[in-house]
């Protein structure tokens, strides 16, 4: 099972700040309303030097169902997963897991 964080990206002319993922295998799933909301494997530690322009910015996420269908609706692969058919559905299934999203 996975975790998840949200964090507001740093976004200038010149300039643009992402969480830094390192080593975590951990998956950004969308952006809504300005807010990137990122699903982080069990186990999983962001690194701590996160750029200063976000690294305030960082929380964690209560997934509700609500939200799941708002990540779902704002991610390609959330919705073919979500549509996938009887021949894909212990594939779907497994990814769903992985992300969090079931």
């Amino acid at each position: 099972m996975a975790y998840f964080i949200s964090y507001k990206k740093y976004v200038t002319k010149t300039v643009t700040r992402d969480l830094s993922l390192g080593e975590t295998n951990a998956t950004e799933l969308a952006t809504i309303g300005g807010v990137t909301y990122v699903s982080i494997p069990d186990g999983a530690v962001l690194p701590s030097d996160q750029p200063a322009e976000i690294a305030g910015t960082i929380t964690p996420v209560t997934l509700t169902p609500e939200l799941a269908q708002k990540l779902i609706d704002a991610n390609l692969y959330l919705q073919h997963l979500d549509a996938a058919g009887p021949s894909e559905a212990a594939w779907a299934a497994t990814e769903k897991a992985r992300l969090g999203i079931i």
